[in-house]
């Protein structure tokens, strides 16, 4: 719009502006709205970032308190060596000797914790307690079922039933009592129908041989076909439960044999059992072997 036009529209306000100097001023309004909401949204976006930010290190910092208040020294030691953010923040404010601070004091208490272990983690496990010959970094439970071996340059503990997955936790008597409490749970908590568990049982054995009820199936591939929502360790408990019941209880399981192996990767060893070793294979007897029996028998 020109200057002589806007002089007009200054002496004369009521007066229609040309359809061109009016969309032209409509346009200039515009852009300048469009702007100033970029600029302003370019704003929000940096301090929601920042908050973000902000919010990250607030976790850390709580989780770190919290895990102070609780003495779970090994956890908070951990967190914060993987709290990077943290660790930037703290560096770009000029705190670099308190971030020092705090990790030397958390270290200190962490070694601390993981040296008191022996004298700290039976009182943490109530009733469950440690195999006779658990030795500090190494604990086992029932009857090295459970295993629990403690790293202490990294404050972390590995937490492993016989023949099933490693769980890597800090190296607190806490955490420590509730990954075992939690195993021993989920191998010896579950409730089985010994019965059925007997029937496919028999049912995997026959998928796995191409030969009669007679011929040895490796144990695992057995173990594997029974169900693959079961795990390992999980059947091993299942199978030592149905071995230990009284003669003639489960009809299907009359004629089963398991055969002992040397080859520890390949066998398995029953908890509550572990003074038979390991058996590695597992076979049933034939139809007219059964019969001979139950005919010797009458």
């Amino acid at each position: 719009m020109s200057d002589e036009d806007q002089h007009a529209v200054a002496d004369n306000p009521t007066e229609a502006l040309p359809e061109r100097a009016s969309l032209e001023v409509l346009t200039s309004i515009d852009s300048r709205a469009a702007r100033g909401i970029a600029r302003r949204d370019a704003r929000i976006d940096k301090l929601e970032e920042e908050r973000k930010h902000l919010r990250a290190i607030q976790q850390v910092t709580a989780e770190l308190i919290e895990c102070a208040h609780d003495g779970r020294w090994a956890h908070a030691i951990r967190r914060l060596r993987r709290a990077k953010k943290l660790r930037d923040q703290l560096t770009q404010l000029n705190q670099q000797g308190s971030l020092d601070l705090i990790e030397h004091w958390l270290t200190t208490e962490a070694e601390q914790a993981v040296n008191g272990l022996t004298r700290t983690l039976p009182a943490a496990l109530g009733d469950e307690t440690p195999d006779p010959e658990s030795r500090f970094p190494k604990f086992t439970f029932r009857q090295s079922f459970i295993t629990v071996e403690v790293k202490k340059s990294k404050f972390e503990a590995t937490v492993q039933t016989r023949t099933g997955k490693k769980h890597q936790i800090a190296a607190d008597a806490a955490e420590i009592a509730e990954a075992v409490h939690d195993e021993i749970k989920r191998c010896f908590g579950r409730s089985v129908d010994l019965d059925d568990f007997a029937r496919r049982l028999r049912s995997a054995h026959s998928e796995v041989v191409k030969g009669g009820p007679d011929t040895p199936a490796p144990i695992r591939e057995v173990a594997l076909a029974v169900s693959v929502e079961t795990q390992l360790d999980e059947f091993s408990v299942d199978l030592a439960r149905l071995v230990s019941v009284e003669p003639g209880t489960i009809g299907s399981i009359s004629g089963m044999r398991l055969n002992h192996t040397k080859d520890v990767d390949r066998g398995l060893q029953l908890p509550g059992l572990e003074q038979n070793g390991y058996y590695g294979t597992i076979q049933f007897d034939a139809p007219h072997a059964q019969e001979e029996t139950r005919s010797d028998s009458a």
